[in-house]
């Protein structure tokens, strides 16, 4: 879970922070995981928007499954996640590279 917040923290901090040329201030993003067994997390920023979209492989209902959320304030709060893999174990286990 560390390296998820880490993940997120960086995702959302650094490409906000380097088109800045006042002083920067990171701040920590929430999981939008929660709890639960989760790795493998990828982060875009929707260019039209500006919310952070991201999307995870995580442990539902004992199987593995993709799971996706969007915050619209940097990943402070994020909107529920849902699950975009239809069937039980459409995803392998998280990998832990990230």
């Amino acid at each position: 879970m560390k390296r998820l917040r880490f993940a997120l923290a960086c995702a959302v901090m650094f490409p906000v922070a380097g088109c800045s040329g006042s002083d920067i201030v990171l701040e920590p993003a929430s999981s939008p995981a929660g709890a639960m067994q989760a790795g493998d997390v990828s982060l875009v920023r929707d260019p039209g928007t500006g919310d952070v979209l991201a999307a995870w492989v995580a442990r539902v209902d004992s199987s593995w499954r993709v799971r996706f959320a969007r915050s619209a304030d940097a990943g402070r709060t994020w909107a529920a996640p849902v699950t975009v893999t239809p069937a039980p174990d459409d995803a392998s286990p998280p990998h832990g590279e990230s």
